[in-house]
Protein backbone atom coordinates (compact mmCIF):
# COMPACT_ATOMS: atom_id res chain seq x y z
CA UNK A 1 0.00 0.00 0.00
CA UNK A 2 1.62 3.44 -1.26
CA UNK A 3 1.80 6.44 1.60
CA UNK A 4 -0.01 9.49 0.97
CA UNK A 5 3.74 11.20 -0.01
CA UNK A 6 4.24 7.97 -2.51
CA UNK A 7 0.33 8.56 -4.36
CA UNK A 8 1.45 12.36 -4.34
CA UNK A 9 4.40 12.06 -5.87
CA UNK A 10 6.60 13.57 -3.04
CA UNK A 11 10.25 12.37 -3.96
CA UNK A 12 13.00 12.10 -1.45
CA UNK A 13 14.93 15.28 -0.80
CA UNK A 14 12.18 17.20 -1.76
CA UNK A 15 12.31 20.39 0.28
CA UNK A 16 9.21 21.40 2.13
CA UNK A 17 7.51 24.28 3.53
CA UNK A 18 4.40 23.52 6.17
CA UNK A 19 1.81 26.60 7.00
CA UNK A 20 -0.85 26.55 9.60
CA UNK A 21 0.14 22.90 10.47
CA UNK A 22 -2.18 20.54 11.96
CA UNK A 23 -1.03 18.57 14.52
CA UNK A 24 -0.19 15.21 13.28
CA UNK A 25 -0.93 14.98 9.57
CA UNK A 26 2.46 16.08 7.64
CA UNK A 27 4.49 12.83 10.65
CA UNK A 28 1.26 10.65 8.84
CA UNK A 29 2.23 11.45 4.88
CA UNK A 30 4.98 8.58 4.56
CA UNK A 31 7.22 11.47 4.14
CA UNK A 32 11.46 10.20 3.69
CA UNK A 33 12.70 11.07 7.62
CA UNK A 34 15.49 13.10 6.21
CA UNK A 35 12.82 15.52 4.45
CA UNK A 36 14.28 19.23 4.01
CA UNK A 37 11.87 21.48 5.89
CA UNK A 38 12.24 24.90 5.22
CA UNK A 39 10.97 28.62 4.38
CA UNK A 40 8.14 28.89 1.74
CA UNK A 41 10.67 30.85 -0.54
CA UNK A 42 12.93 28.29 -0.71
CA UNK A 43 10.21 25.46 -0.70
CA UNK A 44 9.59 23.35 -4.07
CA UNK A 45 5.80 21.93 -2.30
CA UNK A 46 4.37 24.32 -0.17
CA UNK A 47 1.85 22.49 2.04
CA UNK A 48 -0.81 24.71 3.29
CA UNK A 49 -3.60 23.70 5.91
CA UNK A 50 -6.95 25.48 6.10
CA UNK A 51 -10.39 24.39 8.17
CA UNK A 52 -12.66 27.26 6.83
CA UNK A 53 -13.34 29.22 3.88
CA UNK A 54 -12.02 32.37 5.62
CA UNK A 55 -8.49 30.98 6.46
CA UNK A 56 -8.52 29.36 2.80
CA UNK A 57 -9.06 32.97 1.30
CA UNK A 58 -6.77 34.30 3.86
CA UNK A 59 -3.20 32.41 3.66
CA UNK A 60 -3.77 31.00 -0.01
CA UNK A 61 -2.73 34.28 -1.67
CA UNK A 62 0.52 34.88 0.55
CA UNK A 63 1.15 30.85 0.16
CA UNK A 64 0.97 31.40 -3.66
CA UNK A 65 3.11 34.72 -3.52
CA UNK A 66 6.21 33.17 -2.00
CA UNK A 67 5.88 30.08 -4.45
CA UNK A 68 9.23 30.16 -6.44
CA UNK A 69 8.99 29.48 -10.22
CA UNK A 70 8.55 26.02 -10.60
CA UNK A 71 7.09 25.22 -6.86
CA UNK A 72 3.68 23.82 -6.32
CA UNK A 73 1.47 24.21 -3.32
CA UNK A 74 -0.78 21.30 -2.00
CA UNK A 75 -3.71 23.06 0.08
CA UNK A 76 -4.67 20.47 2.71
CA UNK A 77 -8.47 20.88 3.83
CA UNK A 78 -11.23 18.93 5.80
CA UNK A 79 -13.55 16.51 3.65
CA UNK A 80 -16.89 17.06 3.19
CA UNK A 81 -19.59 19.70 2.54
CA UNK A 82 -21.81 22.27 3.72
CA UNK A 83 -24.89 19.50 4.33
CA UNK A 84 -22.04 17.30 6.53
CA UNK A 85 -21.98 20.42 8.23
CA UNK A 86 -18.76 21.77 7.06
CA UNK A 87 -18.02 25.19 5.99
CA UNK A 88 -15.98 24.40 3.29
CA UNK A 89 -15.70 21.48 0.40
CA UNK A 90 -13.20 20.48 -2.26
CA UNK A 91 -15.51 22.77 -4.72
CA UNK A 92 -14.81 25.59 -2.76
CA UNK A 93 -10.72 25.19 -2.66
CA UNK A 94 -11.26 25.08 -6.60
CA UNK A 95 -12.91 28.35 -6.79
CA UNK A 96 -10.39 30.58 -4.82
CA UNK A 97 -7.50 28.83 -6.69
CA UNK A 98 -9.20 29.74 -9.87
CA UNK A 99 -9.40 33.19 -8.79
CA UNK A 100 -5.38 33.22 -8.09
CA UNK A 101 -4.89 31.38 -11.53
CA UNK A 102 -4.41 28.13 -10.08
CA UNK A 103 -4.29 25.12 -12.23
CA UNK A 104 -5.07 21.82 -10.48
CA UNK A 105 -2.15 19.34 -10.49
CA UNK A 106 -3.74 16.64 -8.34
CA UNK A 107 -5.84 15.14 -6.00
CA UNK A 108 -4.94 13.10 -3.05
CA UNK A 109 -6.96 11.89 0.04
CA UNK A 110 -5.30 12.13 3.02
CA UNK A 111 -7.06 10.10 5.61
CA UNK A 112 -11.19 9.78 6.78
CA UNK A 113 -10.89 13.82 7.65
CA UNK A 114 -8.20 15.21 4.64
CA UNK A 115 -7.79 15.82 1.43
CA UNK A 116 -5.44 17.96 -0.37
CA UNK A 117 -5.57 19.87 -3.92
CA UNK A 118 -2.07 19.90 -5.80
CA UNK A 119 -2.15 23.68 -7.42
CA UNK A 120 0.59 25.11 -9.51
CA UNK A 121 0.08 29.26 -10.91
CA UNK A 122 -0.65 28.95 -14.31
CA UNK A 123 1.93 30.00 -16.73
Amino acid sequence: MKTVAQKARVKPGTTIAVLNAVPGIVESLGLAPDTPFVEPAEAQLTFLFVETRSELESLLPSAVAALAPTSSVWVFFRKGSRPAGLEMSRDDVWAVAERLSLRPLGLVSVDATWSAFRLRPSP
